[in-house]
């Protein structure tokens, strides 16, 4: 059974204390100050998740007992959520302190455990977050290590070799056999460099993994496609096996699985004379729930002593494997290994406008401030970004953690926000994630934003009883 996260509620108001200890006990252990310097005492002493915080007490007040968590480096990370009265200088002084949201008086229950919940859940999400990061860099490090060792390997036989030529002499070799051997090793260890020079590109980021869903389908193709006229130009024959999909929906890093799966290609159309052929296809294995082995393979002349150092350190930052065989006379095999999560088909189902989650994206902070104090108001989960490229990767992680945005409110005016919200659109059908804009001029803008893919639009300005409105509507039209 999962351990239970630890609250620390902290109120003067004993009723107060009552009252909150009991609408959280069942799903926290419920720790309870009735001033500051007893809270600090506990936070100190217990490992405390998550902490509400009243403004108004005498001695240590909430607002000290913020100063005092955020200038430790032992509790700056805990969440802390400020009840207080609707007092918009009240909330801009604990903003400025580090609250991470607030409960005002008098609140419904509904949306102060809606509120909870969703601070909670952000908190553990960056901590997951920061503990995968850590993973992915010691394991970018690993593949690194073994990239080295490869090539390190390498070098010292063609170097040893060369030695070995240069030491030996045999009574029937010319001096010109004997430099053509030399230069044929030099030439070997001048491609050795090259893909060192070719994996410092994977060093610098240019191949760290991004993940993202999308059809397998549609990676197949591409690759068929692309080969197919490769082939066809040097009359070779190449084959794309058939086979089911059962798992066309996957997340990952497609653009990495489409450039591993090419560069294998790319090796055997080189090494395949015209009128030789090519044959390449895939399969999917069940390995556990939402997960599969997506199995790719090359049939063809592929040099097995070759090691293909660089392909195969691309495919283990996806962790997975590349092995060449031979087929028993008939021919070379590669096989590429690779996991995968399985892709989902989301759709809205919001019955209370508590269960939205929103993003919004806008270069304007006054703004962004702005929507994420409404969803505040209102309950509703929010995420706030400054950026195209930055809520691409929020709701990459978002898919990946199964906590998906409903609604995306992006500010239209954003340089690049047109081609943005047409590459968000292609990769996040309506049905998954409604994209919503604001205009103060939708007759003239209106068919603009819609074939980029904008789903409602807002006239300017919107207000707070605007976006309720709006968002209750869509919560009617889903339940519909």
């Amino acid at each position: 059974m999962q351990e239970k996260l630890v609250m620390l509620i902290v109120d003067d108001a004993e009723v107060n204390r009552a009252s909150l200890g009991a609408m959280f006990m069942d799903e926290y252990k419920v720790l309870l100050a009735p001033d500051g310097q007893e809270a600090m005492q506990i936070l100190h002493q217990e490992k405390v998740d998550v902490v509400i915080l009243d403004v108004f007490m005498p001695g240590l007040s909430g607002g000290g007992v913020l100063e005092q968590m955020r200038a430790d480096g032992a509790l700056r990370e805990i969440p802390v959520i400020v009840k207080t009265a609707i007092d918009e200088n009240t909330e801009l002084e604990m903003l400025e302190k580090g609250a991470d949201d607030f409960i005002f008086s008098p609140c419904e229950p509904a949306i102060i455990k809606n509120r909870v919940r969703n601070i909670v859940q952000r908190h553990v999400y960056r901590q997951k977050a920061l503990q995968k990061q850590i993973r992915e860099e010691q394991h970018a490090g690993r593949v690194r290590q073994r990239f080295i060792g490869r090539i390190a390997d390498m070098m010292k036989r063609e170097i040893a070799e060369i030695q070995r030529l240069c030491r030996e002499e045999k009574e029937t070799e010319t001096l010109k056999e004997r430099m053509d051997a030399i230069d044929v090793r030099v030439s070997n260890l001048i491609t050795i460099v090259d893909k060192m020079a070719d994996q410092e590109e994977m060093g610098h980021g240019e191949q760290r993994p991004h993940p993202f869903f999308f059809r397998m389908s549609r990676v197949r193709d591409e690759v068929e496609k692309e080969y197919r006229r490769l082939c066809a130009e040097k009359n070779i024959d190449f084959v794309m096996e058939e086979g089911e999909i059962p798992h066309n929906d996957l997340f990952g890093d497609a653009r990495q699985l489409k450039k591993g799966w090419c560069r294998m290609l790319k090796k055997v159309y080189d090494n395949t004379p015209p009128g030789g052929s090519i044959r390449t296809g895939f399969g999917q294995r069940k390995t556990g729930t939402n997960q599969i082995e997506l199995k790719i393979t090359v049939h063809g002349n592929v040099d097995p002593n070759e090691g293909y150092p660089v392909t195969k350190s691309m495919i283990e930052l996806l962790h997975g494997s590349l092995v060449i065989r031979d087929e028993d006379g008939r021919g070379m095999l590669c096989v590429i290994t690779l996991p995968f999560r399985t892709g989902r088909q989301p759709v809205i189902h919001c019955k209370r406008l508590c269960d939205l989650k929103v993003l919004v994206v806008d270069d304007d902070e006054v703004m962004r401030q702005r929507y994420a104090l409404i969803m505040t108001r209102l309950g509703i989960s929010c995420e706030v970004v400054a950026g195209s490229a930055e809520a691409a990767g929020l709701l990459c992680r978002n898919y990946e953690t199964q906590m998906d945005c409903d609604i995306c409110f992006f500010n239209w005016y954003m340089l690049g926000a047109k081609q943005t919200i047409r590459e968000i659109r292609n990769l996040i059908p309506r049905e998954n994630m409604l994209i919503v804009c604001a205009t103060d001029e939708k007759e003239e803008v209106e068919q603009e934003m819609k074939k980029a893919g904008v789903d409602y639009i807002l006239e300017r300005p919107v207000y707070q009883g605007d976006i309720y409105h709006f968002l209750t509507d869509i919560c009617k039209e889903q339940e519909a």
